[in-house]
């Protein structure tokens, strides 16, 4: 099995410029990213406001905000 850093370096290598892989290729990997940072920070700003973690909510709601935007770099 392999481990999530591992998994991490690939993909920073597929989307490197040292990559052979076409540029479609390194964008669909960063599209894909970019799909499961947004994924992740609506649930956590679901969840928290279940718990009643106003603040914590608040904060993912502005990251599911930037990563809509595009604007996460």
């Amino acid at each position: 099995m392999r481990s999530r850093a591992s998994d991490a370096s690939i993909c920073l290598w597929i989307c490197s410029a040292d990559s052979p892989c076409s540029p479609s290729l390194s964008a669909a990997w960063l599209d894909a990213i970019d799909l499961a940072h947004r994924r992740a920070a609506h649930s956590l700003k679901s969840t928290a406001a279940t718990f009643g973690a106003a603040r914590l909510s608040a904060i993912a709601k502005e990251l599911e905000s930037l990563g809509r935007s595009g604007d996460v770099g």
